[in-house]
């Protein structure tokens, strides 16, 4: 992603804080998908982790960076798309500012491969993002 600018976008920043860490998609046919982004892309298929009837959580890499993973949507869930993770300092406090400032929180939090924990939530109007961050406080 880069902006009406030269040099390299940092939106996309796994370390960084505010930033985008994650990218999932939830696909009517993965293997079209993957097709499909790696070739518009030049995305390459990495490895994958199983989960049972849905099939596989397959990640998908860029320039040997992992940048997220593709699964075939569940059946009777919503509809076919992108959820995109920022990131965040204390999961726990992010979650307690998505409820206090109208969003829902669907999923979460729970914790993912890596020690980090994720959330997937809404704003007010809708539209579904996700959230990931480690736990600061005791729980």
């Amino acid at each position: 992603m880069r902006g009406n600018m030269e040099g390299t976008s940092t939106s996309f920043a796994q370390t960084k804080i505010g930033h985008c860490h994650w990218n999932e998609l939830a696909a009517r046919d993965q293997k079209e998908a993957l097709a499909f982004y790696t070739g518009l892309f030049g995305w390459e298929k990495g490895d994958a982790m199983p989960m049972g009837p849905i099939g596989d959580y397959q990640f998908i890499t860029q320039q040997g960076t992992v940048i997220g993973a593709m699964m075939n949507r569940m059946e009777g869930g919503p509809p076919p798309a992108w959820t995109f993770y920022f990131g965040v300092e204390d999961i726990d406090v992010a979650s307690e500012a998505v409820s206090g400032n109208g969003g829902a929180i669907h999923h979460g939090p729970v914790e993912v491969p890596g020690g980090m924990y994720i959330i997937v939530a809404s704003d007010p109007q809708g539209a579904m993002f996700g959230l990931v961050g480690s736990r600061k406080a005791a729980r």
